[in-house]
């Protein structure tokens, strides 16, 4: 299995969606919410399944998260600034996350799948009102 190491551009692509998926759950929390049931929609990027994956997608199940996982099965096309270099990320993300656009009462949540574990319940993401 290959690992590939992430630069600076990958790291700063991260940081960008991060940071664009908690402006979106901050707005979000600014509209009115006494009547509207929200959603967590808890979405990654992967192409293929490696053991980080496969971490991350269990520790999401132990917690009762369900999480769509876009680009899944697709060539990655990233890392270098040949070809679209870290934007194939955010281009997968962009497509995907079409369907969802006019959902008000969804709260979307981007992570990494290769490093990182769940550790929380939905509840204490969201908190129920």
């Amino acid at each position: 299995m290959h690992q590939r190491k992430m630069g600076p551009l990958q790291v700063w692509t991260g940081t960008v969606l991060l940071t664009l998926c908690l402006a979106f759950c901050i707005a979000s929390q600014e509209k009115e919410t006494s009547t509207i049931d929200h959603e967590l929609l808890v979405v990654t990027i992967a192409t293929e399944e490696n053991d980080g994956f496969r971490q991350f997608m269990k520790s999401a199940k132990k917690y009762g998260l369900d999480v769509k996982v876009f680009g899944m099965g697709q060539e990655w096309q990233g890392g270098t600034m040949e070809s679209i270099g870290g934007g194939h990320k955010i281009n997968i993300l962009k497509e995907s996350l079409k369907p969802y656009k006019h959902r008000e009462d969804l709260i979307l949540m981007f992570v990494d799948s290769k490093n990182m574990l769940m550790e929380k319940k939905m509840e204490t993401v969201v908190p129920i009102t």
